[in-house]
């Protein structure tokens, strides 16, 4: 078992595991799989170096969009809403 710390900011974002920095990281999963249970964390790391720069469609998980709407976010009026 592993103990983390992740800080996550507008600027800037740090994850420690077991003090030590974890590099390369592009994006986290944090969840409980069971209640009772250790919480999960998934890593998604680069392996390699990558670089994109391309015209693309972004996608908000239901959830996500759910979530904003109660917030008082209005989604755009030629919004896709393709699920994943």
């Amino acid at each position: 078992m592993k103990h983390a710390q992740i800080h996550i900011g507008a600027e800037t974002s740090e994850i420690l595991l077991d003090g030590e920095p974890a590099r390369g990281v592009t994006g986290i999963e944090f969840s409980y799989p069971k209640v009772g249970d250790r919480p999960r964390l998934t890593l998604h790391l680069a392996v390699f170096p990558v670089e994109i720069d391309a015209g693309v469609t972004l996608h908000v998980s239901d959830n996500a969009r759910q979530t904003l709407i109660d917030f008082g976010w209005q989604p755009p009026v030629d919004e896709i809403t393709d699920a994943d």
